[in-house]
């Protein structure tokens, strides 16, 4: 059986610091994921911080995420 990833991404842009849920869903969550989509970023004016990988069957949704209390 294969994994299945959400990955939520930490980005900044205009100075402030913005979390997001990336789409589509990854089957594979490894370093060079991060220098990838890092990469996808490269020409626009933002910043992915961090990213974290979390297994379909570990995940909760979190409620601040959509109701913009981190921003």
């Amino acid at each position: 059986m294969f994994k299945i990833f959400i990955i939520t991404l930490w980005v900044e842009y205009q100075d402030k610091l913005w979390v997001k849920y990336a789409m589509p869903l990854q089957s594979k969550c490894n370093d060079t994921l991060f220098y990838d989509i890092k990469k996808q970023f490269d020409n626009s004016s933002i910043d992915i911080i961090a990213l974290k990988c979390t297994r379909i069957k570990d995940f909760k949704i979190d409620k601040r995420i959509y109701n913009n209390e981190f921003n």
